[in-house]
């Protein structure tokens, strides 16, 4: 991540506006992609406690 930051900004800098758009979005898509992959696990670990808690 840190270096498509670093991309981005080295993009922005030297005026490449369309190809600083386009990372920009693959950055803003990955971190929707960490997000959900987050939420996926914490819905994972939540059904598995309440499994484990309907048996006791």
């Amino acid at each position: 991540m840190a270096k498509k930051a670093r991309e981005f900004v080295d993009q922005v800098t030297s005026g490449d506006n369309i190809e600083a758009g386009e990372t920009f979005k693959s950055m803003m898509q990955d971190k929707q992609l960490d997000a959900i992959d987050l939420k996926r696990v914490e819905a994972q670990l939540d059904w598995l406690n309440q499994q484990e808690k309907s048996e006791e």
